[in-house]
């Protein structure tokens, strides 16, 4: 297979792009962006290039917009659900499933896990960084998340209760963690 000459380049390839679209070699494309920037030293400008080169990855490979069962993005930045991810997002609660079809859509899930993998912490928010931060540490109880979140947000024991509970179920839904004794660790599939 013959490449266009935009191959592999983390700033050409985007999932609003009709070359990119219609190219054969989007899904290769697009790995070896992201093999690219894991070879450039880490800073929050690449942070957020690896965020877009994922949800571009989400858009264009794993849910191109002519599959079947695939529902259009709802905004322009956004990715298509495959049939499994609406699936996982109609099984959650209405506020916890709005925010996983955010998470979804934004391909976060998949830059998350990537990150995750690779011994950073993905986080983009506070909560988000807490979880992250005790799952690299080689993971944490829900008991540990509630403190980290009172101490660290300056929330009270139920409000650090609630959000635990809605990260946990935002994590699990993403399959970036699972419970193995008591402790949230990074799923390792």
């Amino acid at each position: 297979m013959s490449h266009p000459a935009c191959f592999g380049s983390p700033t050409a390839v985007s999932h609003a792009c009709e070359t990119c679209q219609a190219c054969d070699g989007a899904g290769a494309c697009i790995e070896q962006a992201i093999a690219f920037l894991e070879t450039l030293p880490n800073s929050p400008m690449l942070k957020t290039e690896r965020l877009r080169l994922s949800m571009t990855r989400q858009a264009l490979v794993r849910a191109p917009h002519a599959a079947v069962g695939v529902t259009p993005p709802a905004r322009k930045g956004r990715a298509a659900l495959t049939q499994e991810q609406q699936r996982i997002v109609g099984s959650l609660g209405k506020v916890v499933g709005s925010m996983a079809k955010q998470l979804f859509e934004r391909g976060w899930y998949d830059f998350a896990r990537r990150e995750l993998r690779a011994g950073r912490n993905p986080g983009r928010n506070d909560w988000q960084r807490i979880m992250c931060a005790g799952l690299l540490g080689g993971g944490v109880s829900r008991s540990e998340l509630q403190m980290a979140f009172q101490q660290q947000l300056s929330i009270t024991s139920e409000t650090a209760r609630v959000r635990v509970s809605k990260a946990v179920s935002l994590f699990l839904a993403g399959g970036l963690v699972r419970e193995n004794a008591g402790r949230l660790v990074i799923n390792p599939n």
